[in-house]
């Protein structure tokens, strides 16, 4: 609420991706943006692959392109212990294009 009121609110991590869907339903930029680099400083090895696929459904493009760095970066571990096949083709070529 505090955004509505353009107050900062500090967003905790556990409920960022609940309230970036409500900021992206309600065109609340600020608070998208807020939530998105929170999210960006929560990717990790086991959840980059639900991290991506919620960026790309949400349009949150520089959550993405971080999930991508990350998944090049940390390739081997990444692949691993998550399943190459939750990727869509675009993504796995995206991610080859970044490598190559």
């Amino acid at each position: 609420m505090d955004y509505l009121y353009f107050i900062p609110a500090e967003v905790e991590c556990d409920i960022a991706e609940d309230l970036f869907k409500l900021a992206h339903e309600y065109g609340l930029k600020t608070l998208k943006d807020d939530c998105e680099e929170l999210m960006t400083k929560d990717i990790r090895v086991q959840n980059v692959f639900k991290k991506i696929h919620f960026a790309e459904i949400y349009e949150a493009s520089r959550l993405r392109k971080a999930c991508l760095l990350f998944i090049v970066f940390n390739i081997e571990e990444v692949f691993m212990t998550q399943n190459i096949y939750e990727l869509n083709r675009e993504t796995l070529l995206e991610l080859y294009r970044i490598k190559a």
